[in-house]
């Protein structure tokens, strides 16, 4: 799913959200990063489910700043509820309700 920002009146996505999969380069988050702090995102949060690391950024002024605590977060835009425990990432609505997950299986093979 693409957002397209000409068609939205030019109003940039004001939160996004990244999952990390082994495809995602160093190089190419950076990248990413410097796109959305460009743009005018107001939130950006990359999630590493093979690690459960959880970082974000929060717009200040022209700039996106790293969030230091962001074990027990709410996003101030969504005011989803982020808690990273030793072995997941789980998300709350604004009302204290988990969200539903699907379970699933990732594979990843590497060629012998």
């Amino acid at each position: 799913m693409s957002y397209m920002q000409w068609r939205e009146d030019n109003i940039p996505p004001q939160v996004v959200f990244e999952i990390l999969s082994p495809s995602n380069t160093k190089k190419k988050m950076e990248e990413k990063f410097l796109f959305y702090q460009q743009y005018g995102v107001e939130e950006y949060y990359v999630y590493d489910p093979f690690s459960n690391r959880l970082q974000g950024w929060i717009r200040n002024q022209n700039t996106l700043d790293v969030i230091p605590r962001i074990a027990d977060w709410v996003s101030p835009r969504l005011q989803v509820h982020f808690v990273l425990t030793g072995e997941t990432l789980e998300l709350y609505h604004p009302d204290g309700a988990a969200f539903t997950t699907i379970s699933y299986r990732l594979e990843f093979r590497t060629s012998s």
